[in-house]
């Protein structure tokens, strides 16, 4: 994704994430302008699922019907 930010030239890129490997994190900041994780793992093995109270996975079917969801709102 940062790739394809980065063909468009836009003025920065920041990639804000609920939770991320600390070692994810590093590497990340190292190709954009700044990485916002409010919650830095550094155990392994690491599992987003592990950072939440109550985790569901979804089909991939489920995923595209919420972005076509939000995708068709406009933005407040």
């Amino acid at each position: 994704a940062v790739a394809a930010l980065k063909k468009a030239s836009p003025g920065r890129i920041i990639v804000a994430v609920p939770t991320g490997h600390v070692e994810a994190a590093r590497n990340l900041a190292a190709s954009v302008d700044s990485v916002l994780c409010a919650n830095l793992r550094s155990t392994y093995p690491f599992a987003v699922a592990a950072a939440y109270r109550q985790w569901q996975d979804v089909s991939e079917q489920e995923a595209l019907n919420l972005l076509r969801k939000i995708r068709s709102r406009p933005f407040a």
